[in-house]
This record gives structure tokens, sequence and C-alpha cells, in this order.
């Protein structure tokens, strides 16, 4: 069994964090386009909010397999967060189609679990999260996928079946 606590840092997270001092939603995370997983209603509501003010786009919340492999389908993303447990559901589908497409992503849980070896490389925050170092850890995932956006890469969270 392998669990992980992620404990990075990246510069402008602390300065994100400080709500009080925004009077506009902040632009740390750049405008990433993140896909938010989560299937408890208050917990995807405070990283959906979270990660709004530091300046991310958010795609759902989705609270099953079906909607976030819909929404997958229908968006270019940046990151996802995606909780393990979705219900009755382990999120590992999800997961395998994120990485097929290249698509970096952070776990959440609540409980310890035994991750798949194809996902053993990528971040697991455990429940409680800390909104801080989630939007760590997702600065981090972005700073390659928004470096290519700014060259000239697709824009992100466009909808590419859209005009």
């Amino acid at each position: 069994m392998r669990t992980w606590k992620v404990r990075r840092r990246w510069p402008g997270a602390k300065q994100c964090m400080n709500w009080k001092s925004l009077p506009n939603a902040h632009e740390d995370l750049g405008g990433a386009c993140i896909l938010l997983v989560e299937d408890q209603p208050v917990v995807a509501l405070d990283f959906a909010m979270t990660l709004e003010r530091c300046g991310a786009a958010v795609v759902g919340p989705a609270a099953g397999l079906a909607e976030a492999l819909a929404l997958l389908a229908a968006h270019t993303l940046d990151a996802a967060v995606l909780d393990v447990h979705l219900s009755e559901e382990a999120a590992w589908p999800v997961a395998d189609a994120l990485a097929a497409r290249g698509i970096p992503f952070v776990f959440t849980t609540g409980t310890a679990l035994d991750m798949p070896p194809a996902h053993a490389a990528m971040p697991c925050l455990l429940k409680p999260v800390d909104v801080v170092e989630l939007v760590d850890v997702l600065g981090d995932l972005c700073a390659t996928r928004q470096a290519a956006a700014r060259s000239g890469a697709s824009s992100p969270c466009r909808r590419p079946n859209l005009p």
C-alpha cells in the first residue's frame, strides 16, 4: 500500500490564498483549465471556489465516471483533480483516459489505497485536503502545459467540437 502526502510549494501559493487582499480573481494558475471530479458536493464547491479564485477555469465538478469522461472528451484540459472513490465506483477509468491524453492529474482520497502501477507516480493528497497544497500541486502540474499554451498552442479550456 502506497499513499503520498505532497508538500511542495510554488511561489504564488501564499499570495493566491490571501482572499482578503484580492479585489478580483487572482491569476496564479494562469487560466489553466482544470477538470474537477469529486462526488461530495461540499468538497467539490470548496475546490472549485479555491481554483477559480486562483485564476483557473474549472470544468465540472463531475460526480461520476460517465460525467467525468464526457467532460474530458468535450474540453481541452491542462490538469485534473480526481477523487479516487466516486460513490460506488473507482475512478481508475478516468485516470486511464487522462493519462492516455497526456493530461496531468492529482488524486484525492479519504482512505489509504493501493495505487495501480500505471498511476503510482501521480501525486495523491489525503482528505481533508489543504487547499494550499492542492493549488501548489496543480501549479506544478500546469506549468508545462501553460507554457505551451502561451507559445501558441491551443487555448485552454476550449471545447474542441465548437466553432
